[in-house]
């Protein structure tokens, strides 16, 4: 806001349609909500003129994205989230990693597909520095009511990142010993 505030939208949104459809943003979705919070009613907008697929449409909007730096893991994992259905399974890797910026890496690719998973909350949870990343993705492999009563405890508690997966696995052991679920443990 404060940026387009004091010099104007240098680089508009990015958008699709043709004249008397509805028109889609490609690229841009956080300068147009600048733009609607400093009470512009018009803005500038580049509109394609070709017709896309919506596998392309998605790669303009992430090399857009990586243009003002690296995606983080979260961005990464919404990346496959939404790219998956255009790509075949046996070239994901390679595929995401080159376009979404992450090492050509198994283990590397299957956290961040992980993250994507997780409760929106966690996510950004995730982006703030509220949780971890192992954190993150301990939860991950978990019911999405225990992840979010995990989340909201180790959120309020700000421990380093081997407590915070302490804390998991001894509250998921516990749980696990005493036939408990991680509600019970709580109450």
């Amino acid at each position: 806001v404060r940026s387009i505030q004091n010099v104007g939208l240098i680089n508009p949104p990015l958008i699709t349609g043709e004249k008397d459809e509805t028109y889609g943003i490609v690229c841009g979705f956080q300068r147009v909500e600048a733009c609607k919070k400093l009470g512009w009613r018009e803005i500038a907008v580049r509109v394609l003129q070709d017709k896309y697929n919506p596998f392309d449409l998605l790669k303009i909007a992430i090399w857009d994205n990586r243009s003002f730096g690296s995606l983080n893991v979260v961005a990464q994992a919404r990346g496959i989230h939404k790219l998956s259905p255009f790509v075949p399974q046996e070239r994901h890797l390679q595929v995401f990693s080159s376009l979404l910026g992450f090492p050509a890496n198994k283990k590397v690719f299957q956290k961040i597909k992980l993250i994507g998973h997780l409760p929106e909350t966690v996510q950004i949870g995730l982006i703030e520095d509220k949780i971890s990343m192992e954190a993150a993705i301990t939860l991950g492999k978990m019911a999405r009511e225990d992840v979010l009563l995990l989340f909201q405890l180790l959120a309020h508690l700000k421990l380093s990142q081997n407590k915070q997966k302490e804390i998991i696995t001894l509250i998921s052991e516990i749980a696990m010993i005493e036939e408990l679920t991680i509600l019970d443990v709580f109450q």
